[in-house]
């Protein structure tokens, strides 16, 4: 296999599980409403947390195709994905009490 086809397969699992997680989002607000604080947990702040997990969601599994069939334009759609991955994830990652050991 191609390093293109390793990291369209990548790219096209991320994409897929950030859809999945919007998508149990938009379940869990169904099935239980809206719950947390109530700062952060208003109808306005969970309608734009979905819409931005399946953008993104969709963006990279639009970008996984592109890469697949070897369009030169889904490299870059890629690197910024995983930038705004990484510039998120590790501070979530390293943060006090972000992950229990």
């Amino acid at each position: 296999m191609t390093s293109l086809v390793v990291g369209a397969v990548v790219a096209g699992i991320e994409g897929v599980a950030l859809l999945v997680y919007a998508g149990y989002i938009v379940v869990q607000v169904a099935r239980l409403g809206i719950t947390g604080p109530e700062e952060v947990s208003s109808p306005i702040a969970v309608t734009l947390e979905i819409v931005i997990f399946a953008t993104l969601g969709g963006a990279l599994t639009l970008a996984a195709r592109g890469l697949w069939r070897a369009r030169r334009w889904a490299r870059s759609m890629l690197v910024v994905g995983q930038f705004l991955a990484l510039v998120v994830g590790v501070p979530l990652a390293t943060a006090q009490g972000g992950i229990e050991r």
